[in-house]
Order: structure tokens, then C-alpha cells, then sequence
């Protein structure tokens, strides 16, 4: 009785949890602003299933051990997805804090800001790639 009461009281507060994760998603509009950027507002269903498989498989992955014959290959995929998704969510909740354009005015900043968003992004990735690797 008392595992099966720590199973349910686990599912449920995951349950919880990922509700959490995806309504502040859809607050700050990720899914809306990388379909409304990538011109692909037909396939918004599409984008939001494969969020939220990504969250399930996430889930798992992290919980459960799972042997996998291809592991460096799924390692660097997952990476790469994990980096684009964080980045992604970095990035559309500066905008909706409107920090971007504050930044750029106090710097007067007039020609090049997608330089520094490349910038800001490979120094991202770089600190990423150094704590990982060493």
C-alpha cells in the first residue's frame, strides 16, 4: 500500500510540474513566436506535440536508465535539441521583458545587433562546451 501510494504522489507531482513548465511556455508564447518567425503557423498543432513529446522522453530518459547501442550519436542530438530549446526560451522570455531593447538603447547600439545576439550565443555555447568537457 505504501508504494503504490508513493507512485501515485510521484506521477501526480510530476503531473504537476510539467503543467507548470508548459502554462509558463505558453505564457511568454514560444510556440506562437518560433511559428510566427519560421512562417509555419500551419503546423503550431505540430509544434506543440513535439514539445510535449520532447518533455515526456526527457522526463524518462532522466528517470529511468535506458542502455542505448548509439549512445554518442543520441548524446549529441540530445545536446544539440537541449541547446536550441534553452536558447529558445532564453530568448523569447528577454523579449517579452522587452531587456533587448533596453540593452540596445543604453548601449546606442544602432547597426550589427545580430551580431551581438551571435555573439552573446557562441559565448553561451562556449562556456557550455568548457563546463561539459573539463
Amino acid at each position: 500500500m505504501k508504494i503504490i501510494l508513493l507512485a501515485v504522489l510521484g506521477i501526480s507531482a510530476g503531473g504537476v510540474i510539467s503543467a507548470a513548465v508548459f502554462s509558463f511556455l505558453t505564457t511568454i508564447g514560444i510556440v506562437n513566436r518560433i511559428a510566427a518567425n519560421t512562417r509555419c503557423g500551419q503546423y503550431i498543432v505540430l509544434f506543440e506535440n513535439i514539445l510535449v513529446a520532447g518533455g515526456i522522453t526527457g522526463g524518462v530518459l532522466s528517470v529511468f536508465f535506458i542502455h542505448l547501442p548509439f549512445k554518442t550519436g543520441f548524446e549529441l542530438l540530445y545536446g544539440a535539441s537541449t541547446g536550441i530549446f534553452v536558447g529558445c526560451i532564453i530568448m523569447a522570455l528577454a523579449e517579452t521583458l522587452n531587456s533587448i531593447a533596453v540593452f540596445w538603447g543604453r548601449i546606442r547600439l544602432r547597426k550589427g545587433l545580430k551580431y551581438l545576439v551571435y555573439a552573446i550565443a557562441f559565448g553561451k555555447m562556449m562556456g557550455a562546451l568548457i563546463y561539459f568537457l573539463f
